[in-house]
């Protein structure tokens, strides 16, 4: 008999920490730098808020844990062009135009963290410096969350 209060317990408490998830997209201001351009400041969008997580004895395998983790992240997304002004070095023009294209997100929610199940992301040292490294070979500045350095994806002149 004392399994059943348990399970109701552990049942209601997921339930309120699921009603507490708060996942909204909210205006940020967006800074877009490349190279020795202009940086473009933007009124844009970002996902915000927070989600449950948790991590409890496992109910199919003992002596395991079932690991549930969401993340306040985009459910849909668009693409919007941003023309972003560079000095022009071949000196026919005082400045370049370069099309970017950034993704905005249109809709948010609480979604899993990781694209495995049951798969938390690590966030020890070496972890965030491992993801810096990557932001940095794909060009994306991590040293500021609303900032980032993007490549053009089409070069034209004005």
């Amino acid at each position: 008999m004392p399994v059943k209060p348990l399970i109701v317990c552990v049942i209601l408490g997921v339930f309120i920490s699921i009603s507490a998830a708060q996942c909204e997209r909210k205006r940020i201001i967006h800074t877009i730098r490349y190279r020795n351009c202009h940086p473009k400041r933007l009124l844009s969008f970002g996902c915000m808020g927070t989600c449950t997580s948790y991590t409890r004895p496992s109910s199919t395998n003992s002596g395991e844990l079932d690991h549930h983790c969401q993340c306040c992240q985009d459910a849909e997304k668009r693409f919007a062009r941003v023309r972003i002004l560079c000095p022009d070095t071949s000196g026919e023009r005082m400045f370049k135009v370069y099309v970017v294209t950034l993704a905005v997100p249109q809709e948010c929610s609480c979604r899993p963290c990781s694209l495995l199940p049951n798969h938390i992301i690590p966030s020890e040292p070496d972890f965030l410096q491992k993801k810096r490294s990557f932001l940095k070979l794909v060009g994306v500045n991590s040293s500021d969350n609303n900032s980032t350095t993007v490549g053009p994806t089409e070069n034209e002149t004005y």
